[in-house]
């Protein structure tokens, strides 16, 4: 578990998020943090530039998401 008080995303190994076509998207990067083959889980940080609009897109599995800082407007 993160705690979220000591978090320092400076310190995340930041990649770029592939599209379905593995080319990277704009404004977007991602980190795994863990992945379970067992359980088939995968724990993953994604990270949106500030101010930057991202394409509509389907989640296909279920999914949690939590805003590490900045405001989240897919919740307003």
């Amino acid at each position: 578990m993160v705690d979220i008080n000591t978090f320092d995303e400076t310190k995340i190994d930041w990649k770029p998020l592939p599209d379905p076509d593995g080319k990277p998207i704009e404004h977007a990067s991602m980190s795994f943090l863990n992945v379970d083959e067992k359980a088939k889980i995968v724990d993953v940080l994604v990270k949106f530039s500030a101010n930057e609009k991202i394409l509509m897109h389907r989640h296909t599995s279920n999914y949690s998401t939590f805003t590490v800082k900045g405001l989240s407007l897919i919740h307003i």
